[in-house]
């Protein structure tokens, strides 16, 4: 049995998580879409809250108002208590009498006070100790002079009775009145200090909720504030990306148009040489301009759209969107940071293998232009030489000369002048080329000590770049832990919100509580301020009726030990009909239960009958065959009889006829024998 009960209960388990699994699959297609709801429900909770905490200080205040109405109406009418217990207490002492005690007006008193207050306390005491109403009469005075005055002016003792009955009803119902009065103003005071501390808990309890709340609206804002960091990240890397993509775009261009500068060099060194007559091997060199293009993918704006606040739970289905949300940042984050990487390393590698070649190739051609620039400087010593020697000749020449003929100087001079003209325009030409290579090579060290700083300054930018990336790698696994501890407080937010959704379900149904509660205390203020009118009203013609009858009570003392007496007489009697009313219940419980005895024995004697008329029923039965089998057997023995009686009958007429002398004298004894014979 426990075997099955644990298949059946892990079947019924798996059974659920099986359904938790479809059900958050089905819902995880829509955590997507509701994933920028939250800030929005946070600050509608927070309007929400406001509201509540606005409409709970405006109740807490009209509470504590009227409460505070209540007290001082609660101590104004203690203080009229304490001025008409002083005002009686004031006549009671003026008029120097006793009160005369009153039972059966004491009684009922007696039974209402069941919720005394403390202020009245004095007439409570009175009230338990003697319970008397008017002043008895000093002792000098009599009851029958009291009755004569009475009498003499008009009073019957009926009219004296019904005042008196009047004045005792009219204290009864005021004091009615002021003990119900006093104990609904109790109820009221406990209810309304029940409620204040109930009000005081729910208001500790909703600022516990707002610190909650608060807490919730700082971790969210932290985690917008991280938010709003990662994409700064992402724009300062892509604006960092254009910005290398435009230098790049810039280096090409310019290595470009180093390129064609040096062709055109090339060029002109080709022309010299051929100018030149140098057979020196010319070496092509073709340019090469590279085109590079980059994409990169826009990270997402998240743009939170602002709701209202429609239900309190979707706060949890747009908690889970938001943590499904911020784990797809997380994986977009490590996506375009490995891209980024990517990007930045294949970029890296290219820049620096295009910035090596193009130092190569530079490098080749300042090899090449330094082996021209031997060259032609080799050509210039050569020519120097040829100057040189050309230069001695002429000397030579000129020192030959002067001692040649004049037949064979005019020759001599022509050839030389026309040698001499040759050697200085070669010399000019040589020289300018010479200069203008100077320059151009002096122009080529300024342009190879610029690519070379160049070309270190692209390390450097691509060491910086590496760096920085292995900080930004740093940076997003930073910011990866950071998205997971988010989530995990998500989690906890979404529990958080959970328990607030059902502490402002309890907080709704104890403000719906708490609304009744108001409007019944309100009903009984108003009945309360009904009642003290009523008691106000009564108190004054009770005044008026007391200050009346202080000074008609020295005329009342004689009827009223007369009015005791009789009471005591008709108290006397009503317990004597009362115990004869006991006595006579007491009769007639037992005559009760005696009848219900005979009934019983009556019951079963019925029982005992019933039985018997059954037994007697199937004897007479018995019986009735009996005789009936007698029957058959008498009358054959009648219809037997009935010859013999005929016979018998001619017999008697025969004997009648002998007989009728004689049955005069032997009457007596003629009955005799015609009976024997009839018996025979």
């Amino acid at each position: 049995m426990l075997q099955l009960l644990m298949s059946n209960a892990l079947a019924l388990s798996f059974q659920l998580v099986m359904k938790l699994a479809e059900l958050h699959k089905e819902s995880s297609s829509e955590w997507s879409k509701k994933a920028g709801e939250l800030e929005g429900v946070i600050k509608a909770l927070e309007t929400h809250l406001t509201q509540v905490e606005d409409d709970y200080k405006e109740k807490l205040g009209k509470e504590t108002l009227a409460k505070s109405d209540l007290e001082m109406e609660v101590a104004n009418l203690k203080q009229k208590i304490q001025k008409c217990e002083l005002d009686l207490e004031n006549s009671r002492k003026s008029g120097e009498m006793s009160l005369v005690p009153f039972t059966n007006i004491a009684a009922e008193p007696a039974n209402l006070s069941d919720t005394p207050m403390k202020e009245m306390s004095l007439s409570d005491d009175v009230n338990r100790n003697d319970l008397m109403i008017v002043p008895r009469v000093p002792s000098g005075v009599s009851g029958t002079a009291l009755a004569a005055s009475l009498l003499r002016d008009g009073w019957s003792l009926a009219k004296i009775y019904e005042k008196y009955q009047e004045a005792t009803d009219a204290l009864r119902h005021e004091r009615f009145g002021r003990r119900h009065a006093e104990a609904v103003l109790e109820r009221v005071l406990h209810e309304i200090e029940e409620k204040a501390e109930l009000i005081l808990d729910e208001r500790a309890e909703h600022e516990r909720m707002v610190e909650a709340y608060a807490l919730m609206d700082h971790k969210l804002q932290q985690a917008l504030l991280e938010h709003d960091n990662f994409e700064n990240t992402i724009r300062n890397l892509k604006s960092e990306l254009k910005r290398w993509e435009r230098d790049h775009f810039i280096a090409n261009k310019e290595i470009d148009d180093l390129q064609k500068q040096v062709a055109v060099l090339l060029k002109e060194c080709q022309d010299v040489q051929l100018r030149c007559g140098s057979s020196v091997p010319i070496v092509g060199h073709g340019a090469a301009s590279t085109s590079i293009s980059n994409g990169m993918s826009n990270a997402e704006n998240n743009n939170h759209a602002h709701m209202t606040f429609n239900d309190i739970n979707g706060l949890v289905q747009q908690n889970v969107q938001l943590r499904n949300k911020v784990h797809m940042l997380s994986t977009d984050l490590e996506n375009k940071g490995v891209e980024l990487r990517e990007s930045f390393q294949i970029e890296l590698k290219r820049i620096t293998d295009d910035a090596a070649s193009r130092v190569e190739k530079v490098m080749k051609k300042s090899e090449e232009q330094a082996i021209m620039i031997e060259s032609l400087h080799r050509s210039v010593a050569m020519y120097r030489k040829l100057c040189e020697e050309q230069q001695k000749t002429r000397s030579s020449i000129e020192n030959i000369s002067s001692n040649l003929q004049d037949d064979g100087r005019n020759d001599l001079m022509v050839l030389f002048e026309g040698s001499q003209e040759i050697s200085k325009k070669t010399h000019e030409q040589v020289s300018e080329r010479a200069r203008k290579l100077d320059e151009e090579l002096t122009k080529l060290r300024t342009e190879l000590m610029s690519l070379r700083s160049e070309r270190d300054k692209a390390v450097l930018e691509a060491s910086f770049a590496r760096d920085r990336l292995n900080g930004f790698m740093a940076e997003i696994d930073h910011q990866r832990k950071e998205a997971n501890s988010v989530s995990l407080r998500n989690a906890e937010l979404m529990h958080l919100v959970v328990d607030y959704e059902k502490r402002l379900r309890e907080s709704s149904d104890s403000m719906q509580a708490l609304e009744e509660s108001s409007r019944k205390l309100s009903m009984e203020v108003s009945i309360l301020k009904h009642e003290k009118e009523i008691l106000v009203k009564s108190e004054r013609r009770s005044l008026d009726e007391v200050n009346s009858l202080s000074e008609r009570v020295h005329r009342l003392q004689a009827t009223i030990d007369t009015i005791h007496t009789t009471d005591e007489v008709q108290e006397n009697a009503r317990s004597m009909e009362r115990r004869n009313q006991q006595e006579y219940i007491k009769r007639l419980e037992r005559d009760w239960a005696e009848l219900k005895k005979e009934v019983q024995e009556q019951r079963d004697h019925v029982r005992v009958l019933t039985l018997d008329k059954k037994n007697a029923f199937e004897g007479c039965m018995k019986q009735v065959e009996d005789m009936r089998q007698e029957l058959q057997s008498s009358w054959k023995a009648s219809s037997d009889a009935e010859a013999r009686a005929a016979v018998a009958e001619a017999k008697c007429s025969d004997l009648e006829v002998k007989l009728k002398s004689k049955r005069i004298i032997f009457r007596d004894g003629g009955h005799d024998n015609s009976a024997v014979n009839e018996g025979e």
